[in-house]
């Protein structure tokens, strides 16, 4: 839970900004045992202790969540919007500003666009993108992603 003086500013700037404001926490599952893997053993709770607190000083909250568990999209907006409703949170899960659903990255995909753009500059002549200190212009992926080779 947030210290004293955190929720002292936040009562202050709601005071201030009021409807201008808004706070967007990250809940990256609307189960506590998805949102626990990711985060620690007992984070889902003190998070929904967060933004209980939030909503009892009447600031506005977003929710930021993930796609890291193969749930649809609508699955995902069903089950924070019940998560909402039980907890008596304003928040619209069907507005995407209100709850916004992360993808999850791929390493190995990021690496293979830095690898074409890469490969790309050096057919067109080259430059400092051909140089083999760039991991991603040698085709070492990991590399790039910063792993050691294997």
């Amino acid at each position: 839970m947030m210290r004293p003086r955190v929720q002292a500013a936040l009562v202050e700037l709601n005071r201030r900004y009021g409807a201008k404001l808004t706070l967007r926490v990250s809940l990256d599952h609307w189960r506590a045992d998805r949102h626990d893997e990711e985060r620690g053993i007992g984070s889902f709770a003190e998070t929904l202790e967060g933004l209980r607190w939030l909503r009892d000083h009447h600031l506005s909250i977003a929710i930021a969540g993930r796609s890291r568990w193969g749930d649809s999209d609508r699955d995902l907006r069903a089950g924070y919007g019940a998560l909402c409703a039980r907890e008596h949170l304003a928040i619209d899960a069907d507005d995407q500003a209100a709850l916004v659903i992360f993808p999850e990255m791929d390493a190995r995909a990021q690496t293979q666009r830095f690898q074409d753009t890469a490969q790309l500059f050096v057919a067109m002549g080259g430059g400092w993108w051909d140089s083999p200190t760039i991991p991603w212009a040698t085709g070492q992926p990991d590399a790039a992603m910063g792993a050691p080779p294997a």
